[in-house]
């Protein structure tokens, strides 16, 4: 018997007939899809408070153009939601939520949609690991979203859906969108990253009938040439069995989501200095020490730091400026980086205290309990031959072949990171937990110093039940809306499964109108 190919595989999961289903969602995940949804709407309205609110045009009626509005304002702070691998939330949530004013989509479908989007888009990302992108940057995802949500909706009135969502997909990701690191890293531009992706796929998905594109989904296609220097295509074969939603993790401050351990840490030295009434002005340094992925998003946007007139893009990948932030506040928001908290003096002066440097042993316990590719440093060591252009494009990554070196060092040393609490995916799926660890070491002009570890930061997955719930929800109530608008959007979110199609076209229509409407 043939075995499917991954073009195939994928169709048949999207098959509005044969593939995914509400009854085949656990509670767990639908659990999980309330709070992707809720912070992603939290994020946009967020946005409303950023000076670029004012200068991205209102959208025109189009479904692209809505959702190109939506996705776009998901990204003004950094502030969208993730998971193993990729920012899904602009396309999974934001795709069924604007396709609802045009199509009939109930609250089932609604979830479907939405878990499609996570299962599958995560895949692309996780199949795109070893390329020349990272995070929001497999921007990708979302025009394959584009491509396989309208595809399945379209699908269910075809004669041949499993025909209509190969073409549908097909003809989005022909031409696929390639993000840059000077825009993405340096430029106010970066919060078009997803939603031109986005865009450019749900346009050609609508824009025809029976219009085809190639199969991309080949190891040996021009598709992972060009976005991948050794394509996972693996991380396919479980598509329909794993839940990858597990993974998703909200952020409970706005920026870069490999911020969260370092500022964790920070903000429970925090703590400490209040209780032995220290302030920010009597610390002499900061010694920050990360994973790969904390320290490399943090060097690649130094060469853009302006100080205050940096691009807020920029800020939200800066750790010197978020630790001092933390250290000086207690707390990082959208607020922080108004202009006039901006222009404060002694956050620059902290700033320029803040060292960061790569911590071997975090990399290392990151990549064993948080990849759900399946022993990633192996995989990295067998594909050497083939990541030149990953090391030479990403840096500072060629520390991780020191890691088998650290392990055999810490072999029978106690790590300094509460790692008997950990489960490795393949252990127990079940209790997976997003990490990102980070020790930060403050002095001060007193002599005295802290010292404190983050290694599963608050919104990450893992965090239990009830304190997830509590963030999504306090991540929302500070958005700056009504209390009767964040209650009617909790209550669409938690009870998504038992809505009708016209109840969640009137929520995507009335949403739409809270998102575009101006401060009076």
């Amino acid at each position: 018997m043939t075995s499917m190919s991954v073009f195939e595989r994928i169709v048949a999961y999207a098959d509005p007939e044969k593939g995914l289903s509400a009854t085949k969602i656990p509670q767990h995940i639908q659990k999980i899809n309330a709070w992707q949804t809720i912070s992603m709407l939290a994020a946009i309205l967020h946005a409303k408070k950023s000076p670029y609110f004012k200068k991205v045009k209102r959208p025109r009626a189009d479904a692209v153009s809505r959702a190109q509005y939506l996705a776009t304002l998901a990204m003004f702070y950094d502030f969208d939601d993730f998971m193993f691998a990729g920012h899904t939330g602009h396309s999974s949530v934001v795709l069924p939520l604007v396709l609802a004013a045009d199509f009939d989509i109930s609250g089932r479908e609604f979830l479907c949609l939405q878990s499609l989007g996570n299962e599958a888009g995560a895949r692309l990302g996780a199949s795109l690991f070893f390329g020349p992108h990272n995070g929001q940057m497999w921007s990708s995802i979302h025009q394959f979203n584009a491509g396989l949500i309208a595809g399945r909706l379209l699908a269910r009135h075809s004669a041949d859906p499993a025909a209509t969502l190969r073409s549908t997909l097909s003809r989005a990701m022909a031409f696929p969108v390639y993000a840059l690191f000077d825009s993405f890293f340096s430029s106010s531009a970066k919060i078009f990253t997803a939603s031109s992706s986005l865009a450019a796929g749900l346009s050609a998905a609508l824009a025809a009938d029976g219009v085809d594109g190639p199969d991309l989904f080949r190891d040996a296609s021009d598709f992972y040439a060009t976005f991948s220097y050794a394509p996972l295509m693996q991380v396919w074969g479980d598509l329909g069995e794993r839940w990858y939603s597990q993974s998703i993790s909200v952020k409970k401050y706005p920026g870069c989501a490999y911020i969260g351990g370092p500022v964790e840490a920070c903000r429970e030295i925090y703590g400490a200095m209040q209780r032995a009434q220290l302030s920010a002005s009597d610390i002499i340094s900061v010694s920050v020490e990360c994973n790969m992925l904390s320290k490399k998003m943090n060097d690649l946007s130094q060469p853009y730091l302006r100080g205050a007139d940096s691009s807020l893009t920029t800020l939200n990948f800066s750790l010197p400026v978020n630790c001092a932030a933390m250290l000086s506040d207690g707390n990082i928001t959208p607020e922080t980086f108004s202009a006039d908290q901006l222009r404060r003096d002694e956050l620059w002066r902290l700033a320029d205290k803040v060292e960061v440097e790569h911590d071997l042993e975090a990399t290392r316990i990151m990549m064993k309990y948080t990849s759900l590719l399946k022993d990633s440093t192996t995989i990295m060591l067998k594909n050497l031959h083939r990541l030149g252009p990953y090391v030479k494009r990403m840096g500072g990554f060629s520390d991780a072949f020191g890691l088998p070196l650290e392990a055999g060092i810490n072999l029978f040393k106690k790590s300094r990171y509460p790692v008997e609490n950990l489960f490795t995916p393949e252990d127990d799926f079940s209790r997976f937990r997003f990490i990102n660890p980070a020790t930060v070491t403050v002095k001060f002009r007193s002599g005295q110093k802290f010292t404190a570890s983050s290694l599963n930061p608050p919104g990450f997955a893992g965090t239990p039940e009830a304190e997830m719930t509590a963030t999504v929800r306090e991540k929302l109530a500070t958005s700056g809306a009504a209390a009767a608008t964040v209650q009617k959007i909790i209550d669409f979110a938690e009870a998504a499964a038992d809505l009708s199609s016209d109840q969640v076209r009137t929520f995507s229509t009335w949403f739409m109108g809270q998102a575009a409407e101006t401060e009076k």
